[in-house]
């Protein structure tokens, strides 16, 4: 008959059973004395390319967009809609998800929307003209919610400064405004150039929130 253990084999013949004893017995031995298996070590460069490949792919995660809060007079839609225009860019590559109240659908609770929005978002937008300080909705309910949350460090509030008004002795008079030397982007000769400095201005902010 034929033994095997861990692939060695061995073929035992006897003609009685003493010398079948006796076979087995060396055989039993033969095959007790097996070397034990040794594992097959893993090379440690392979665990630093998974490791590596592992980085990469976290890394590779698209950013998750910052949400921007458009606070404006209806009256000024029109100028809010070029900006959001100049702010394509970054919504294409995933730096901000913008939103006003125009994507309220019908048959919502807007206050309860907007509210909503204004208190998640990390950057608010105050579209500042003389409509924007004379609205009570904006001036009394919006923008004092943002500043709560501005000088609790929860969002960064951005004066935008639309048209010439009398905005300096407002509550958000000690921002910074956009765009550069807070001149209001009607007075700029080149409107386009005005709305690019502004969306230069909310990337830098984003940038910094995010490093």
């Amino acid at each position: 008959m034929t033994l095997e253990v861990d692939g060695r084999k061995i073929t035992v013949k006897a003609r009685n059973h003493e010398e079948l004893a006796a076979a087995l017995q060396t055989a039993q031995a033969f095959l007790l004395s097996a070397p034990a298996v040794t594992p097959v070590p893993i090379p440690t460069e392979n665990v630093v390319v998974e490791r590596s490949l592992a980085a990469s792919q976290v890394s590779a995660r698209p950013p998750v967009p910052t949400d921007v809060f458009f606070s404006y007079s209806h009256r000024d839609e029109e100028l809010r809609d070029e900006l959001a225009i100049h702010l394509s860019m970054l919504k294409r590559q995933g730096i901000i998800a913008a939103w006003h109240d125009r994507e309220i659908t019908a048959g919502s609770d807007w206050a309860g929307a907007i509210d909503s929005h204004l208190n998640s978002a990390s950057v608010i937008l105050l579209l500042v003209s003389a409509n924007f300080l004379a609205s009570d909705y904006c001036y009394d309910l919006e923008l004092e919610q943002a500043m709560k949350r501005h000088e609790a460090g929860e969002a960064t509030v951005i004066p935008i400064i639309l048209k010439p008004c009398d905005w300096t002795g407002a509550p958000f008079g000690k921002l910074q405004a956009l765009p550069k030397n807070a001149k209001p982007v009607t007075k700029w000769d080149d409107r386009d150039e005005a709305f690019l400095n502004v969306a230069q201005g909310i990337r830098a902010v984003i940038g910094k929130r995010s490093g």
